[in-house]
C-alpha cells in the first residue's frame, strides 16, 4: 500500500504543495516512502490550480498526488457530476497520462 502526503496551503493568493516523506508499515516492517519528485510535485500543483480554478467549491477540497504522471484524487465531493468533472479537468493538464478517480460521492459535503 502506498501512502503519500500533499499539502495545499494558502500562499500569497495562491496554493503551496508541500510533500512529505512518511513510513509505511508491512508485515512489520517499516519502508519510507518517497516524497513525489519535483517534476511530479509541478504536476500536481498544476492539477491543483485548475480544480480550484472552478466555480465548484467542492472541487477545491480534492487531495492530488501524482506519481509517475498518474493523478490520483481522494477526497469527498458532493455529487456524481463533481467527481466526473473532477477527473475530466486533470486529464488535460499535460504530463497526466492516468487518473485514479478515488473520489467518494456523499450527497451534502
Amino acid at each position: 500500500m502506498s501512502i503519500s502526503i500533499l499539502e495545499v496551503a494558502p500562499h500569497n493568493g495562491g496554493s503551496h504543495i508541500t510533500t512529505d516523506s512518511i513510513e509505511q508499515r508491512d508485515s512489520g516492517r517499516s519502508q519510507p516512502i518517497p516524497s513525489m519528485t519535483a517534476a511530479e510535485a509541478h504536476l500536481a500543483e498544476c492539477c491543483t490550480r485548475q480544480l480550484q480554478q472552478t466555480r465548484y467549491a467542492g472541487l477545491r477540497r480534492v487531495d492530488v498526488d501524482v506519481r509517475g504522471g498518474t493523478v490520483r484524487l481522494q477526497g469527498c465531493v458532493s455529487s456524481f457530476h463533481l467527481k466526473q468533472l473532477a477527473q475530466s479537468i486533470v486529464q488535460q493538464v499535460p504530463g497526466i497520462r492516468k487518473v485514479l478517480n478515488e473520489l467518494e460521492v456523499r450527497p451534502g459535503e
